[in-house]
């Protein structure tokens, strides 16, 4: 699952993906709480996670940000973004309205 969401909403998706997310209930690894399963996009100024990073999670929390960051690199570089080669089984998109 990919969800994307404006930067400042990061903290509050972390902390509602631990709140909500019945792990447990879930036919996946039992490891205590959500690092294992969860890859956070925190900075922009990084890399993106390579594809291999982002198949090992469950979820992935990006920006809008990170979208345009992307989208501008290849563009100029005609590589494919690793957001792009990925295929997810759903996208998220909170304050979608807004773009």
């Amino acid at each position: 699952t990919l969800i994307v969401v404006p930067a400042p909403l990061l903290d509050h998706w972390s902390s509602q993906i631990r709140l909500h997310v019945d792990w447990d209930a879930l036919d996946i690894s039992r490891r205590p709480g959500d690092a294992g399963r969860v890859l956070y996009d925190i900075n922009a100024r990084r890399p993106m996670f390579t594809v291999e990073e982002m198949r090992r999670k469950l979820i992935v929390v990006t920006t809008f940000h990170r979208l345009t960051i992307e989208a501008r690199r290849q563009r100029l570089s005609k590589k494919q973004s690793s957001l792009r080669s990925m295929i997810f089984r759903r996208i998220v998109v909170d304050e979608g309205h807004s773009v």
